[in-house]
């Protein structure tokens, strides 16, 4: 082998030459060989009569024994004795003996030599062979030793790892503890998918009233306030089976839940939350974290703000039936006191006398004031009729209404033609537009006002601009608050009710409309409102007015419960050419008109015994099979009340109305009646 050494290989060899003298064939074969070599150098090197046959004889024998053994030596021996017959002298015979006794000697020694050789090789080999083990187990054991001492470190090492993350497991869990401790919410944690332990953080112990660190559990026997509440949810009272982390715990989707808790003692707690499905490394729910809001004050401000709403509806609600019940009662006399000025104007022509003039501005500004509060009433109500119509058109008819106002204060009044069309609410939008006029007249000494339409950041707006006394900048938003007015401390009627720009702000939101302020102390305000645009082709021609045919006069039907203005009203009707059939009732109306029915029904809304106007008019379509055409002259301003005249599709004029606007409603509905 390329790693054995000298000695090794001599030892080896030693160990073959023992192994090779056990008289085998060739052994013998060998002998053979070697004697008759030593009897040709032996005839060489001298006469048979020299004595050198133990010259050559000997390390042949010698050789076969070393080699051959025992056996192969004495055959080799032997050949001595015929060899030397050639002489059979005393000597020879002698020396022949000699040779062979001396050969069998030394054949001896050599095979004991070689048999103690071949005992010491085996007894070396095997202590070899035992000094190798011994080193290899040395070996192994310095290995193992070493090993043991390098897993030892590692063991310690690790220990003393696990023993640090131990350490900070348990720190950990101080932190996590103390942080679900901090945080206000009710936290639940379902150890075991039967939820029969369960722990929370200090919120959820103080929620249940329970002691800190106990079992929560609803399911459990050693849940110690586990009959003190009852679960509910959208007002069900829940099993412990149905609550939201149980029902995780099974595995189940639970999504936000609101549920109440109902103490024995009368006390409630809300908590609105999720719960989220523990699972094992197999997927297998293992439990339960749910995670819940308290929001008992949330539910407390609910309910008052409930119960604050319901009293401020309630309190709005009398509000609008003040209003409403106030505004009827002052609608009535004034009514009237505008028909008999009508017929005292038409009668004697006083319209240029003072005592007249003062009545009818008396009488102008009590109907600005109820036209504001009926506009108030109509966006309570939240009736809007959008239409498309020509945008000159109405700027004109908002100008003409002003223009006297002007005039009478010498100031300029423009108005810059506009082919524009827009599609809103015309009569919403006209009363946003005579409001903002209606100021800047009054407010505007010198100079002048005007009105036109305008593109400015890609919209259409209708400008109203003025040289008036302008509005300081930290009061822009005080003009648009109701009976809120400026430099107007004393509440002089000549200022205005103060309800012009909040009902202008309301009307453009309720219509979707913005609206744009500038001003300037001393230099003039303006202001815009936003033109939704229309189709011209939708716009259809102003109607022209009808004029009665000569001598043709309407029957009309007249319902109202208030004496006073029954007679005024039918007397005013009467004096421009009609015929009118008066009652306090729709019964005694359809008495008086016999088997014919009127042209066009006239009917306060409220009436005696609670009856309505609407009523009035179905009991006369009733009497005559027909539908009649009707107008409801009333003086309510409820929201209710407009929209259900409204909804009905019933003509409606609010009191005062002027004799002019009366008449004129009853020459359209002549011409188109079924309008």
């Amino acid at each position: 082998m390329p790693g054995q050494t000298v000695g090794g290989r001599v030892d080896a060899y030693l160990m073959m030459l023992a192994r090779f003298g056990h008289g085998r064939p060739v052994h013998y074969l060998l002998a053979a060989v070697l004697v008759g070599l030593a009897v040709a150098i032996r005839l060489l090197i001298a006469p048979q009569g020299v004595g050198l046959q133990f010259v050559t004889f000997f390390p042949a024998v010698t050789l076969v024994a070393i080699f051959g053994g025992i056996g192969p030596a004495m055959l080799a021996a032997v050949f001595y004795p015929p060899f030397n017959t050639f002489h059979y002298s005393a000597e020879a015979l002698w020396s022949g003996g000699v040779f062979l006794a001396d050969e069998v000697v030394v054949c001896g020694a050599i095979v004991a030599m070689q048999r103690y050789y071949g005992r010491y090789i085996a007894t070396f080999g095997a202590l070899m062979r035992a000094t190798e083990a011994e080193a290899s187990a040395r070996a192994a054991a310095e290995r193992a030793n070493r090993d043991l001492l390098a897993a030892k470190v590692e063991a310690d090492r690790r220990a003393d790892r696990a023993e640090r993350a131990e350490a900070r497991l348990a720190e950990a869990l101080d932190e996590l503890r103390a942080l679900l401790d901090t945080v206000p919410a009710p936290i639940f944690i379902a150890q075991d998918p039967d939820c029969h332990s369960m722990t929370g953080n200090r919120a959820t112990y103080e929620l249940l009233r329970s002691p800190a660190g106990s079992n929560v559990s609803r399911s459990s026997p050693d849940f110690a306030v586990r009959r003190s509440f009852t679960v509910f949810k959208n007002g069900v009272a829940l099993s412990p089976y149905d609550l939201p982390v149980q029902r995780a715990a099974r595995g189940e989707r639970v999504g936000e839940e609101e549920v109440e808790l109902r103490f024995e003692d009368g006390a409630s707690a809300w908590i609105f939350g999720t719960a989220t499905t523990l699972r094992d490394r197999n997927g297998a729910p293992r439990g339960a974290l749910g995670a819940f809001i308290d929001i008992t004050r949330l539910k407390q401000h609910e309910r008052d703000l409930t119960a604050a709403r319901r009293e401020a509806e309630s309190a709005n609600d009398a509000k609008s039936r003040f209003l409403a019940a106030a505004s009827h009662d002052l609608r009535q006399p004034l009514q009237a006191l505008s028909f008999q000025v009508g017929i005292l104007g038409m009668k004697f022509n006083l319209g240029d006398e003072p005592l007249l003039k003062e009545m009818e501005y008396c009488l102008f500004g009590l109907n600005e004031l109820l036209s504001d509060l009926l506009d108030l009433s109509k966006l309570d109500a939240g009736v809007v009729a959008p239409k498309v119509f020509a945008v000159g058109d109405l700027l004109a008819a908002v100008v003409a209404v002003h223009s006297p106002g002007a005039e009478a204060k010498s100031i300029r009044l423009r108005l810059v033609p506009s082919g524009l069309t827009a599609r809103t609410d015309r009569v919403l939008l006209e009363r946003i537009l005579g409001n903002l006029l209606s100021n800047a007249v009054r407010y505007t000494h010198t100079g002048g006002v005007l009105i036109g339409c305008r593109r400015h950041h890609g919209k259409t707006w209708i400008e109203v601009h003025d040289t008036g006394i302008g509005i300081p900048q930290d009061k822009t938003g005080d003009i648009f608050v109701e009976f809120k007015q400026l430099g107007n401390p004393e509440r002089s009627r000549d200022k205005g009710s103060g309800l012009g720009l909040a009902i202008v702000k309301r009307l453009a939101d309720l219509l979707g409309l913005e609206i744009r302020l500038s001003s300037r102390p001393g230099r003039g305000s303006s202001f815009a409102v936003e033109l939704p645009p229309g189709e011209a082709a939708r716009v259809a021609p102003p109607p022209r007015p009808v004029v009665l045919q000569a001598g043709r006069t309407l029957r009309l039907a007249l319902v109202e419960d208030d004496a006073a203005l029954r007679q005024t009203l039918a007397l005013v009707l009467e004096e421009v050419g009609h015929r009118v059939v008066a009652a306090a009732s729709a019964r005694a109306v359809i008495a008086g008109l016999g088997a014919t029915p009127p042209d066009i029904l006239i009917t306060d809304y409220r009436l005696g015994d609670g009856a309505t106007g609407i009523e009035a008019i179905a009991a006369l379509d009733t009497a005559f099979g027909t539908r009649i055409p009707a107008i409801i002259l009333t003086g309510d301003t409820g929201p209710d009340v407009v929209r259900g005249i409204a909804d009905h599709g019933i003509h409606i004029l609010h009191k005062p109305v002027k004799l002019e606007i009366l008449t004129e409603r009853l020459r359209e509905i002549a011409q188109n009646p079924s309008e």
